[in-house]
């Protein structure tokens, strides 16, 4: 569906509240390339139930897309979950954070949402951030609107998404959590050329930094070389 598109999946248990979304969609002569990664409420049985809904109110939503626009699609989402959860009888107490990305490779064009999950656009040099919405899909006390970000992507960049379960975990050698300083001293530090083999490098650095420490959450990262 996606070239050069690679995933590093580690669920903390044998199923998962982690999750990732790849889909390609025609909209008007163009194709674009849908990818997200989502981190629902809860890990194991509970967070991988959620995780279902949740990809079925993604692949629902995708089909009533009339623009190349992850903002929409969110908002649909957290509709569609409303709209499910109620009609059982059920509160929205569950949801997920998610960052969804979609690019037009001939216009070289990048479309950006995220809740609470960022988008990380960068090089063999840098990384650059781009910000979510500060607030989650489903159930939320904030009635922030989920902000579109687009921009023109140039060569040799690639787009980082990943959920939260690295940057909060223990290191066996510091006691500490990696943090997001540390993931990005990581990522530039293992790049390489290839972008599987580049993931690879950051997959076995936070295993070998990790070591013996008890994993505390699913883990998903996705990284896609836009060329």
């Amino acid at each position: 569906l996606v070239p050069n598109l690679n995933v590093f999946y580690h669920p903390k248990d044998i199923v998962a509240g982690d999750f990732y979304w790849v889909k390609r969609i025609r909209l008007g002569e163009d194709i674009w390339k849908f990818v997200a990664v989502a981190d629902c409420t809860g890990h194991g049985v509970p967070g991988a139930m959620m995780s279902v809904l949740c990809m079925n109110a993604l692949n629902e939503s995708a089909r009533l897309l009339e623009d190349a626009d992850p903002a929409d699609l969110l908002t649909r989402v957290s509709a569609y979950l409303r709209d499910y959860l109620l009609t059982d009888g059920l509160q929205l107490s569950d949801g997920m954070d998610i960052s969804v990305a979609c690019y037009n490779s001939e216009k070289q064009i990048l479309r950006f949402c995220g809740a609470n999950n960022p988008l990380w656009i960068l090089n063999e040099n840098e990384i650059r951030v781009i910000p979510p919405t500060k607030r989650p899909v489903g159930k939320s006390e904030s009635s922030l609107a989920f902000e579109l970000h687009e921009l023109n992507y140039q060569e040799n960049q690639r787009i980082l998404l990943f959920s939260d379960g690295c940057i909060d975990q223990f290191g066996e050698v510091t006691g500490k959590k990696l943090k997001t300083p540390g993931l990005k001293k990581m990522i530039l530090e293992k790049y390489h050329p290839d972008p599987k083999n580049h993931l690879q490098n950051i997959e076995q650095g936070l295993l070998k930094w990790m070591g013996n420490e008890e994993q505390l959450d699913d883990i998903c990262m996705m990284l896609i070389d836009l060329n």
